[in-house]
């Protein structure tokens, strides 16, 4: 079978085929080497992140993960919002491990370790997920690895 630059396939034979719909590849989203944030993922008290700029993420799997420092786990993408940093919901802010009454401030300082130019009119997307799905989710109450270690 052979594919023409519109993304249609012919037999050899020449008789044109209907393009098969393609799926949406593995998304990933980078988690911070902190264990404290890691252990939060995996209990359930962290359930979304802000990301600056307008991203390209869908609802569907993601792996969350960290090169720096070993760690992953699969997740399940259930909400992306675009939006400024200002319109960052309490929920969303909550979702993302700050609670009031500090929440916002909190989260913006946090924010700056790694977007130091962001500012409350900056675009950002938020994005939750559920499901979380491994190893490290399956024995997250397992404190023998260095992955549940507080801190």
């Amino acid at each position: 079978m052979e594919m023409d630059c519109d993304g249609s396939h012919h037999h050899n034979s020449g008789q044109k085929v209907t393009a098969v719909e393609l799926k949406h590849p593995m998304q990933a989203l980078l988690v911070a080497p902190d264990n404290g944030m890691r252990s939060r993922i995996l209990s359930g008290k962290i359930t979304g992140t802000i990301r600056e700029g307008s991203r390209d993420y869908r609802s569907g799997p993601v792996m969350l993960c960290c090169h720096i420092a070993p760690w992953a786990v699969l997740a399940n993408i259930s909400t992306v919002r675009h939006c400024t940093l200002g319109d960052v919901t309490e929920q969303e802010i909550a979702a993302c491990g700050f609670f009031p009454p500090l929440s916002f401030v909190e989260m913006a300082a946090d924010m700056r370790k790694y977007y130091p130019h962001i500012t409350e009119a900056s675009p950002v997307t938020v994005i939750h997920w559920d499901h979380l799905e491994g190893f490290l989710a399956d024995h997250a109450n397992d404190r023998r690895g260095h992955w549940g270690r507080a801190g």
